[in-house]
């Protein structure tokens, strides 16, 4: 059996840091998602989609981002995308990693 690495102090922390973005509700994402400039809006909107909503049965689905979910094939830019996720509350090495593989 391999051994673990031990986490580094970034790595702790977010993970901490991700574990309080499970609690929020579709209400609080919304809300934080709609003060997003509406360039970025619904890039991010997508990744927090997928990234918290998405494992949900359709009966238990919560619709709060339907109107930011159309897909266009627009590239979002790799820096904005990363600064709204961070604005959103995700860690920098989470937001980087997300924005980076957000399609």
């Amino acid at each position: 059996m391999k051994k673990r690495k031990p986490q580094t102090p970034e790595q702790k922390l977010a993970k901490k840091e991700m574990a309080k973005l499970r609690k929020r509700t579709p209400e609080e994402w919304v809300q934080r998602i709609n003060s997003l400039p509406s360039k970025i809006l619904p890039f991010a909107a997508r990744l927090v989609w997928w990234d918290w909503f998405a494992s949900r049965v359709v009966s238990k689905r919560w619709p709060h981002l339907d109107t930011h979910l159309k897909f266009c094939g627009e590239e979002a830019e790799f820096a904005s995308l990363c600064e709204a996720l961070i604005t959103l509350g995700y860690p920098e090495s989470a937001a980087r990693r997300r924005a980076d593989n957000h399609r």
